[in-house]
């Protein structure tokens, strides 16, 4: 697998600035050429640590489901004690 061009790589960096809203209302002095020229030829991958969000995330996901339904049902059960306490004031 060969690595992106420079021009592949700025164009794929307009184009998540343009669409990606994250980016929404950024305004920047400079552009993705500029970027991209400036970034150096030694591209990082942490494979490591993205090999291990990899495997952990699928295990994490239905974990996660569970917080946020545990802590919704105590979010209801909290604002019903509430209205209760109210209505009887």
């Amino acid at each position: 697998m060969t690595a992106p061009t420079r021009q592949q790589q700025a164009a794929t960096l307009d184009k998540d600035w343009a669409t990606n809203p994250r980016w929404k209302g950024i305004q920047r002095g400079y552009s993705a050429d500029d970027v991209v020229r400036l970034r150096g030829s030694l591209q990082i991958e942490h494979t490591l640590a993205k090999r291990g969000a990899e495997k952990l995330w699928p295990r994490w996901m239905p974990f996660q489901r569970g917080l946020v339904a545990q802590s919704l049902s105590r979010v209801a059960a909290c604002c019903w004690r509430v209205g209760a306490v109210m209505q009887g004031s």
